[in-house]
């Protein structure tokens, strides 16, 4: 690992990074992050999740970190307190809920209060899995509307993703409202400008961190600006090809701890650089 900087923070995605794919940790994950506590590493959990989910899953980990959530949209200090929060506006929250119900479309919201959805389906049964058995009520078109939910996420099958961001692109305002994908099944809209980069760029304004004092890690689209962002990108060994391609580390698998392996490379330059001043 050469790189020129001490890292203060390293921000980590979930699903298809730090989560298996079989949703548990590899065995050396809690020895990582406990050796990163010890040496005064922030670990950041940057995921599309929501705070209920993504506290929930990492409730093994004992992290008492910070969490950049819903793809950038909340992010939240140590103690739990919201740092900063976007949401989606009634305009397009209406061509959204108007689309999803006249194709028998499957769409969750992300709420404050936690996720949401509109009807019963086999994806929201796909979807308890991810979340694992959290709560995901069935809620009328006018709760989701009242809410200041951060984002709305299809799910569907993977071809079918590619053509419903075909449609959205047409229908959407640019100026209104963003798409990524965080999974093949998955087609997330969020606020225009907003993004896992923008959540963590907000909690390092309040941590006094600069982006070069900082890495990140993952392996889907949803996590590309944030690679971007920092001054250590890294991809998991199962990433996608075009985010190894901004990376400057690759680590193994998931599978076989590529988090664990970054955490402990890094405490090892931390200490390298702190002998050199």
């Amino acid at each position: 690992m050469k790189y020129s900087e001490s890292i203060k923070l390293l921000a980590i995605d979930l699903d298809g990074t730090l989560l298996c794919r079989d949703l548990t940790f590899h065995s050396q994950i809690p020895l990582a992050f406990s050796a990163a506590k010890a040496n005064d590493l922030y670990i950041v959990i940057a995921t599309g999740r929501s705070i209920q989910s993504a506290s929930h899953i990492v409730k093994p980990l004992n992290h008492e970190g910070h969490y950049v959530c819903s793809n950038g949209c909340h992010v939240l200090d140590r103690d739990g307190s919201t740092l900063y929060q976007n949401h989606l506006n009634s305009d397009v929250k209406r061509t959204l809920i108007h689309f999803a119900q006249s194709r028998n479309l499957h769409i969750t919201a992300y709420t404050p209060e936690g996720p949401c959805t509109l009807s019963n389906s086999r994806f929201l049964e796909q979807y308890k899995k991810l979340i694992q058995g959290l709560p995901v009520p069935i809620v009328s078109p006018e709760k989701i509307m009242n809410s200041e939910a951060h984002k709305i996420v299809f799910i569907a099958e993977p071809p079918m993703i590619t053509l419903l961001r075909n449609e959205l692109n047409s229908l959407l305002p640019k100026d209104q409202a963003d798409m990524t994908e965080s999974a093949p099944e998955y087609l997330e809209i969020l606020p225009s400008g907003t993004n896992k980069s923008t959540g963590l760029n907000q909690l390092c304004l309040h941590l006094g961190i600069t982006e070069n004092a900082v890495a990140a890690i993952g392996d889907y689209r949803n996590d590309y600006e944030m690679l971007n962002f920092v001054g250590f990108p890294v991809a998991i060994g199962n990433a996608l090809p075009e985010i190894k391609a901004i990376a400057r580390h690759i680590v193994k698998p998931n599978s076989d701890g590529g988090v664990a392996q970054l955490i402990f490379e890094i405490i090892a330059h931390n200490q390298r650089m702190k002998c050199r001043q």
